[in-house]
């Protein structure tokens, strides 16, 4: 454990995608596999371990946690479509992988609304930039999934849609984050590489980071 003063210490920052749900406050980031627990606002999220486990988590052990890429070209090798990318910070007991970590708090760091049909098809370089976010099956409020297209993939038959532009702003005001540039996931909106990425545990490093919380979560207790 490092002995720097906890204000010197900067948390783990990775890539993550999230899925996005409409609620009756606006729109609420959904980390993927967790997708009936909202990511909460202004403060961070905490893992527990979904398997009903008595440990820590994440342990090393068990695939409990929050998950997160070294860099963004991990997006590559999965089909998912995710509407929402950026980076995350993570503090607290941290699992290193070969290909990212896996943490017991994280907050979000920077967000971007993408296209998630560019993303999951990456044929080009350049994602087209959303200009429509909708939903495409109606249900209760906290179950609804909300999606961000560009002009060329907007599908039909859409039950609500809005501007994507004011979801987007609505989404940054809710967790108090700054704007992902478009020039960051360049490399992640890329062709699909043929390996499919592993989280090997055959290098497996755990250590219990107690970070400072990232300034914006201190700031807004």
């Amino acid at each position: 454990m490092s002995s720097a003063p906890l204000s010197d210490v900067e948390p783990v920052v990775g890539w993550c995608g999230w899925f996005l749900r409409l609620t009756s406050s606006g729109p609420e980031l959904a980390p993927a596999g967790w997708w009936r627990v909202g990511w909460p606002s202004l403060e961070p999220m905490t893992a527990r371990c979904s398997a009903g486990r008595g440990h820590r988590s994440p342990d090393p052990g068990c695939d409990c946690g929050l998950y997160a890429f070294r860099s963004g070209t991990a997006f590559r090798s999965f089909k998912t479509g995710f509407p929402v990318i950026g980076t995350v910070s993570m503090w607290g007991r941290i699992v290193e992988h070969e290909h990212g970590w896996r943490a017991e708090h994280a907050y979000p760091d920077r967000l971007r609304l993408v296209c998630e049909t560019c993303l999951r098809t990456r044929r080009t370089r350049v994602t087209g930039i959303p200009v429509v976010a909708g939903t495409s099956s109606r249900g209760a409020a906290s179950q609804v999934s909300l999606s961000a297209w560009c002009a060329t993939h907007v599908p039909a038959g859409l039950d609500q849609t809005w501007p994507a532009p004011e979801v987007s702003g609505a989404l940054l005001a809710r967790y108090a984050v700054d704007l992902l540039p478009v020039e960051r996931i360049e490399s992640v909106i890329a062709p699909r590489q043929k390996r499919r990425s592993r989280w090997s545990l055959d290098h497996v490093d755990t250590t219990n980071k107690h970070f400072d919380p990232p300034g914006i979560v201190r700031r807004l207790r």
